[in-house]
């Protein structure tokens, strides 16, 4: 009980807005899963001169959903075969074009690490395999693992529910490590996961990045690890959650569950966990998803959501600047 008790006093310290550290911006990495994995996707894509490698579990390619709640809700995660890939490498390359979005000849190379259960039934494999399609014919070096019988979930070796399992707070054990090969495939080669330590989880404001109207928690999560809190050069993880899975939904689980803390300790990486949270109007977001269909567009003909200046794209990548505002490198 006491254990539990210093965890929350320590987690629920709030910081106003996040301190820079040594952090290598060009060593940033993106993942989530649902909806966080087609913002992860859309990430990579709009910040490409500065995103090194991404993990996307059960997610779309980006721009999607065009703008459109129905589309999304169907061609986006059940009707792959809907889905025209071809249009949306057009339609990014247009976005690079017009510099809404980092030069898309950036993503030639890039690691893409593509996750997707056989079990699926929330979004179908067909979908993941049209991401796939996407970043390879932008050239990008894609990895994908398919063949574990798992349901819609972040997939972890031993914390969460049965493998098979549908439901809250979406963490599955399937002796599977999803966190582990994330940031293989960013970072090489990395050492065993050790215990997180506790006082290294910060709770901060996101007010100062967001604004009304953008669905948007007031509290954000950061892991910063020992070493990287006393000056050592580190690298940086964002992690962006799916649908149900916000701070009113589950608490910190997807925070404190997905085995990326753990690895980040021994590895000398910072994890960055923004948070979204539901909006029942203006905008309409009922189950706190990130926004990859356009919620925080005010204007349909005018369509910002998957680009640079999207509401939370840009907050999201103010929070990386900032954290790597303390960079050596940068000082010198």
């Amino acid at each position: 009980m006491r254990k539990a008790v210093l965890l929350l006093v320590l987690i629920t310290f709030c910081v106003a807005k996040l301190p820079g550290y040594n952090v290598d911006i060009q060593e940033t990495s993106v993942s989530g899963l649902s909806a966080g994995a087609f913002m992860a996707a859309q990430f990579q894509v709009a910040f490409s001169s500065t995103i090194k490698s991404s993990t996307i579990v059960a997610g779309g390619p980006p721009n999607c959903a065009e703008g459109n709640l129905s589309t999304a809700l169907t061609n986006c995660m059940n009707i792959p075969t809907s889905i025209n890939v071809n249009t949306l490498v057009t339609k990014s390359k247009n976005q690079s074009t017009s510099k809404s979005i980092d030069p898309i000849s950036n993503l030639q190379g890039k690691k893409v690490f593509l996750y997707s259960g056989s079990k699926d039934t929330v979004v179908k494999q067909g979908v993941v395999k049209a991401t796939q399609k996407f970043f390879e014919l932008l050239g990008a070096n894609v990895s994908t693992k398919y063949d574990i019988a798992s349901e819609h979930s972040y997939v972890t070796p031993s914390n969460g529910k049965a493998c098979s399992f549908l439901g809250t707070p979406y963490i599955n054990h399937c002796d599977y490590d999803t966190a582990r090969v994330s940031l293989e495939t960013a970072y090489g080669t990395i050492n065993d996961a050790v215990p997180a330590v506790s006082a290294n989880l910060i709770k901060f404001s996101q007010d100062s990045y967001v604004s009304s109207g953008m669905s948007m928690n007031s509290n954000g999560y950061v892991y910063v690890p020992t070493s990287c809190k006393n000056g050592a050069k580190c690298r940086l993880h964002v992690s962006f959650h799916g649908c149900q899975q916000t701070l009113e939904d589950i608490g910190t689980q997807y925070v404190t569950l997905t085995g990326l803390n753990e690895y980040a300790e021994s590895n000398n990486i910072i994890v960055l966990y923004p948070q979204a949270k539901k909006s029942q109007l203006m905008p309409s977001n009922p189950n706190g998803c990130f926004d990859w269909w356009g919620y925080t567009d005010t204007l349909p003909t005018s369509l910002k959501y998957a680009t640079k200046e999207g509401k939370q794209m840009k907050a999201i990548f103010q929070m990386i600047t900032d954290l790597a505002s303390g960079s050596k490198a940068e000082a010198q």
